[in-house]
């Protein structure tokens, strides 16, 4: 592990996992370092990279102009490097960046505006972007108008459907809740939606607010390796998240409109064998859920 604090307790600790991330690590730590007049640290895990991402991330720190943080740890996954980040953060509050998206210019200054004592975490929109230039919103319309919903009813959304994605990097979190709901223990996951999860299900039994600033503070990479492109292994992540996340009697329900959607999806992307598969068992769920009614 190396390190280089200072004397000033940061206002906010941003999160960074890493894996074989070499070719973007540089963009993403500099768009930390380019926020201006917010006492910032970055901690950076490296899950057992072969690329050469603990050694950049290294030489990154060395001319850090913030405090930084870069720690090493054998391959356990994303959400084992996030619970391991999270255990040197110091900041009231916590962002979330992977190692190959980027923060926009003024990332937290509309977001910070919008803490009061009772809010918890302020969501913000992103956009996607690809080689070629910016592809779309994160949060188009369906997502704006959820996050324009109450808590509970935000709850009650994702209990049935992981449509749309409310995407956590866009968000800013006070650390203090995110230790109260174990946002990453040894069960969480850094998956949007099961995260998502826990924090309605706590704000809607009054943990608190929440509050949505529809500006661009994240900007999302897409590229061939992303993780959700890899789509069997990432909707069983979340089927298996849904056994602990959502109420059994609406369980099949919402596996079989997740298994729906990525089916539709994959045989919009040509990928044919993908989607019978997909489509098939999503069918399964909605007479599964059917025979419980």
């Amino acid at each position: 592990m190396t390190g280089r604090r200072n004397r000033e307790t940061p206002s906010i600790s941003v999160l960074m996992p890493a894996y074989q991330h070499v070719r973007f690590l540089g963009e993403a730590v500099e768009s930390v370092w380019r926020q201006q007049d917010i006492p910032l640290e970055l901690i950076v895990v490296d899950d057992g990279s072969t690329d050469g991402t603990f050694e950049l991330a290294s030489a990154l720190r060395e001319r850090s102009p913030i405090p930084m943080t870069v720690v090493k740890q054998a391959n356990g996954g994303t959400a084992a490097a996030l619970r391991r980040a999270f255990q040197f953060a110091r900041g009231t509050y916590v962002a979330l960046l992977a190692s190959d998206d980027r923060f926009a210019a003024g990332r937290f200054v509309s977001q910070l505006a919008a803490f009061t004592p009772d809010v918890q975490v302020v969501y913000g929109n992103g956009v996607a972007f690809s080689q070629a230039g910016p592809v779309s919103a994160i949060h188009g319309p369906a997502a704006v108008a959820l996050l324009r919903r109450s808590a509970a009813e935000i709850r009650d959304h994702l209990y049935r459907s992981v449509d749309p994605c409310l995407y956590v990097q866009a968000a800013l979190f006070r650390r203090s809740f995110l230790e109260a709901i174990g946002a990453f223990d040894a069960a969480g996951s850094l998956d949007d939606w099961p995260l998502n999860i826990r924090v309605f299900e706590a704000l809607a039994a009054g943990a608190g607010r929440f509050a949505f600033v529809d500006e661009i503070v994240v900007e999302y990479r897409r590229h061939a390796t992303n993780s959700d492109r890899d789509l069997p292994r990432h909707v069983a992540r979340i089927e298996r998240a849904a056994r602990d996340c959502v109420p059994a009697h609406l369980r099949a329900d919402m596996l079989a409109g997740m298994y729906l959607l990525f089916g539709r999806n994959a045989l919009f992307r040509g990928q044919v064998a993908t989607a019978i598969r997909m489509l098939s068992r999503g069918l399964r769920y909605r007479l599964q859920a059917g025979s419980m009614e």
